[in-house]
């Protein structure tokens, strides 16, 4: 049986897309870079590797950057490598594979020719066995505790846009299959404006066994109702385990307002943890201090915040730009 390791499960190299393509950034593009740089700095003491799409870029970036970070070439688009990138997995004697969904741009919003086949060539490159999935589905909708419980959405794998003909009973056996998942719990929706139809890595997250991070929305947030839902339900589940989840209770960042003075789907809930690093993604807002102290409050290594919102144009942000490989399957 394959099972989806906890992200807190080490050691592991963390690949992270570089945004390049000025088509999809426009003016954000520069900044964007910006903070992808930042968040590299952040995560010094980590294994990291930038996939990139040509040499041209490696020879922009190397000057800042340090020479511990590797370069992999690649041929992407966007940069959210959480979804165009296959899974990794473990089996009982800890042989390492991976999962490739079937992956259709967020619901045919985002098909890009270039992503359409990413994973595969991933598990080309890799040289591991993989697992490929008829269900249509990203990396970023689904948490994992490595113990088999899993945390996802109805409102992104039961959305007509996916899995229009599948039931919960369908998903769930195949993610038994691919993930060795012995419970799925279900949360109903995620944030307002999410191209990715309620990805759950925006919304809850696992930070430890049978504990899972959420947000708590401040005075006036439009996703309010949300984050009080989603609070109430798993106030009242256990995991896969028989354990009542504890939850970590963090902030959320309120509204923040594009230049064309659209809500933004921004979340505290989108960061990356890595081995002796855990980067928090802000955006300005008046509650990231208190963000990163709650999470520091819990986590067993310094919490760093860095900036996102120029990231956050192109759709989401740290989570969501990143993909962990375990050494042991490198």
């Amino acid at each position: 049986m394959y099972i989806r390791p906890a992200e807190w499960s080490s050691p592991k190299e963390i690949w992270l897309g570089w945004p390049y393509d000025k088509s999809l950034w426009q003016h954000n593009l520069s900044l964007a870079q910006s903070e992808v740089l930042s968040l590299i700095k952040a995560l010094s003491k980590e294994k990291v590797r930038l996939v990139v799409p040509n040499e041209e870029e490696i020879h922009k970036i190397s000057a800042h950057v340090s020479s511990q970070v590797q370069f992999e070439v690649l041929d992407y688009a966007d940069i959210w490598l959480r979804d165009t990138f296959p899974i990794c997995v473990k089996d009982e004697h800890k042989k390492y594979s991976l999962v490739v969904p079937r992956f259709n741009g967020w619901g045919e919003k985002y098909l890009f020719e270039s992503d359409r086949d990413l994973s595969k060539r991933v598990v080309d490159r890799k040289q591991l066995d993989a697992h490929f999935s008829s269900v249509v589905f990203e990396g970023g909708a689904i948490e994992c505790d490595g113990e088999g419980t899993m945390l996802t959405t109805e409102q992104c794998l039961l959305n007509p846009n996916r899995n229009p003909s599948l039931t919960k009973t369908h998903i769930e056996n195949e993610f038994a299959r691919l993930f060795g998942v012995k419970k799925v719990i279900w949360l109903k929706q995620g944030l307002k404006n999410d191209h990715t139809d309620g990805h759950i890595d925006t919304i809850a997250r696992f930070v430890a066994p049978a504990t899972v991070a959420i947000m708590v929305p401040q005075k006036g947030d439009p996703n309010a109702h949300v984050m009080e839902t989603i609070k109430k339900q798993l106030e009242s589940e256990v995991d896969a385990l028989g354990r009542p989840l504890k939850l970590l209770e963090i902030p959320s960042p309120g509204a923040i307002i594009d230049e064309s003075g659209e809500l933004m789907p921004a979340s505290y809930l989108n960061f990356i943890m890595g081995d002796s690093s855990f980067v928090v993604p802000t955006y300005a807002s008046e509650h990231d201090a208190e963000a990163i102290e709650c999470f520091n409050n819990f986590i067993d290594c310094e919490v760093v915040g860095v900036s996102a919102r120029a990231i956050l144009s192109g759709g989401g942000a740290f989570h969501c730009m990143s993909q962990e490989f375990y050494l042991e399957a490198v």
